[in-house]
């Protein structure tokens, strides 16, 4: 794979990463790192690319692993912070200004943030990449059964946490004094 290749390689490939990189580590400014971060090692390695799959596939799992090297270089509190809407989001949710809707939107952002790691990254492989199990497996390098499994459970996650936070709202609402 030559300079040319590569160039056409990150041109095509850059921005879907960035989407990634962005639903896993919850911050635009260390995606960019991550997607740069990637995109260097990768470059470095082409040389080493032996074709045994897709481009994609090899540049899913750099890109994953780069993300993991982020959370254990960086404190889990800073990733607390206020993150934009938008990357949890689709463009057509965001349009909607109806006050409801970012009172749920928040609701949904804060149940993501309690995800480990890995359940962020196959949550946003499979909800905002729309990947299979078997395409998330592959990118992880773990079964497909794993993939699975572990959506599941972060689902299972977020729907316990917003719950939880319908019986406290409800339970915060108090009768009209008449």
């Amino acid at each position: 794979m030559d300079q040319k290749e590569f160039e056409k390689i990150y041109l095509a490939f850059a921005p879907r990463f960035f989407k990634i990189a962005c639903g896993i580590m919850q911050n635009e400014s260390d995606a960019h790192d991550v997607v740069q971060e990637s995109f260097l090692k990768a470059y470095r390695a082409r040389k080493t690319f032996r074709g045994d799959s897709q481009v994609q596939t090899w540049l899913h799992r750099i890109v994953v692993n780069t993300c993991y090297d982020h959370f254990r270089r960086k404190k889990p509190l800073r990733y607390m912070a206020e993150l934009p809407e938008r990357l949890f989001f689709r463009p057509s949710y965001l349009k909607n200004e109806n006050l409801q809707v970012s009172r749920e939107a928040e609701k949904i952002k804060t149940a993501l943030l309690s995800l480990t790691p890995r359940q962020k990254m196959v949550f946003t492989l499979k909800v905002y990449e729309e990947l299979s199990y078997k395409e998330i497996a592959s990118a992880l390098r773990i079964k497909t059964g794993t993939a699975k499994a572990t959506f599941f459970q972060s689902v299972e996650k977020v729907r316990k946490i917003l719950a939880k936070e319908v019986e406290n709202g409800m339970s915060e609402v108090q009768e009209p004094v008449t």
